[in-house]
């Protein structure tokens, strides 16, 4: 027998009336939008009628939900494996958090998890920790970046395994102090196994600065460690990056 899909109209409907703007996912396996534009959706919630278009006749959808000041200053931590996840629960045991931490709702992604929390002020998109080989193991999605959330089908993500809730789901998402954000975003940073390259020494001639730099420093480097990410290195010897919060999907 096979499974009945969950109501996603139902469920985005009821997203929204918790004040959470939600975007609909194509189910294609990229994990990107299914609109022409998502950015106005970065500053008001859908309407009823646009929900019913993008999830009503049974369309098979992932739903997501856009982070920052539009969704009550919701963020997510998206830890991206089960090891990741693993490590920042031995600190929370460490640290004495778990009454905090298991307030927060916790959904199981396709690659990792995902925790959901509401802060004080909007918190800006960030990588938290990487691993030695630079890849990201814990990032904040916050302003300008969405996240899907369950029930998504597999058919929203490549590795065709869909979105679900382990504990709670979006509607119970806890208002925390800012020292109880910090905690939390304390122990994931605490995960950063990358180490940091010493800072470079220029050597001065009689050029000009701007020109010292632009010769001698590690550009890129220094655009890592604030968040940029490398997504292609072009023929002609170009590296393109990619902004801090451009969101890609998670």
């Amino acid at each position: 027998m096979s499974q009945l899909r969950p109501d996603s109209l139902a469920i985005a409907l009821r997203y929204r009336a918790a004040g959470f703007s939600t975007i609909p996912i194509r189910a294609d396996g990229t994990k990107a939008p299914a609109l022409s534009s998502w950015s106005e959706f970065q500053h008001r919630l859908p309407t009823e009628d646009e929900l019913r278009q993008w999830f009503g006749n049974n369309a098979v959808r992932g739903i997501a939900v856009v982070c920052g000041g539009v969704s009550g200053n919701l963020a997510v931590l998206d830890f991206d494996s089960e090891d990741a996840f693993g490590a920042f629960g031995d600190l929370v045991v460490e640290h004495g958090l778990q009454s905090l931490v298991s307030r927060l709702p916790c959904a199981k992604t396709p690659a990792g998890f995902h925790l959901y929390l509401r802060t004080p002020e909007p918190l800006a998109t960030q990588v938290l920790a990487h691993a030695e080989d630079g890849s990201v193991l814990v990032e904040v999605r916050g302003e300008g970046a969405y996240a899907i959330v369950p029930p998504s089908p597999a058919e929203v993500h490549p590795d065709r395994k869909p979105y679900e809730w382990l504990t709670g789901d979006l509607c119970a998402v806890p208002q925390l102090t800012a020292e109880e954000v910090e905690d939390i975003l304390s122990l994931a940073r605490a995960l950063n196994r990358k180490v940091e390259p010493a800072p470079q020494v220029l050597r001065v001639t009689g050029e000009r600065i701007g020109d010292i730099y632009n010769e001698q420093a590690d550009v890129v480097s220094l655009l890592q460690r604030h968040g940029w990410q490398v997504y292609r290195e072009g023929r002609d010897g170009n590296i393109y990056l990619t902004r801090p919060g451009k969101a890609r999907g998670v």
